[in-house]
């Protein structure tokens, strides 16, 4: 794994771990849908960045499917704008990688329902978050408290099946998504 620097947008930002996709990772994705370019500030130690632009940023961490394990990524924006959280699993030319994902926590911004406990009555994703292809993904929300990191509920994501939620952050307020993620059993 190697440590560069990066500039972007003429902005500098600290070295990261920059590497190429995992076949065995959990993958969170932000991007800016408005004015503000991101900056990386840091990630996980484990992680590594796998695509970094001035609108977007994705980062791999690596899962198995026994033991929880939390990956984080820390950034900040230029301006003011609005931010699409991605998380899912990590892209394999060989089909999906399915990736259990719970327990979200944030710093400098709010995420909504970040364990996915509220709205369970819905067959499609708990609320404040969208799965994206709901009415034909297989993405799920996984009812089970054996398998949840916390609480009763976690969900299973995949690349092509990822779970969103939007927010706005302010301008240079460092934000912090960590969540828990495991390999699904059957990848």
């Amino acid at each position: 794994m190697k440590i560069l620097p990066f500039v972007i947008a003429s902005l500098s930002f600290a070295a990261v771990p920059f590497g190429q996709a995992s076949d065995s990772a959990a993958r969170i994705t932000v991007k800016s849908e408005g004015a503000g370019d991101l900056v990386v500030v840091e990630t996980s130690p484990s992680s590594k960045l796998i695509r970094v632009t001035p609108k977007g940023v994705s980062m791999d961490h690596p899962v198995k499917p026994d033991d929880w394990s939390t990956a984080s990524l820390t950034f900040r924006a230029t301006k003011d704008t609005q931010i699409k959280l991605r998380l899912a699993g990590s892209w394999k030319k060989d089909g999906h990688v399915w990736v259990l994902a719970d327990n979200v926590k944030a710093r400098g911004v709010e995420v909504r329902n970040p364990d996915f406990e509220n709205g369970l009555h819905k067959t499609t994703a708990p609320d404040g978050w969208k799965f994206l292809h709901e009415d034909e993904s297989n993405a799920s929300i996984i009812r089970d408290p054996a398998l949840a990191a916390s609480g009763k509920v976690c969900v299973k994501v995949s690349d092509s099946c990822p779970v969103i939620q939007r927010f706005t952050i302010r301008k240079d307020t460092d934000v912090t998504i960590s969540f828990a993620a495991r390999l699904a059993q059957k990848n």
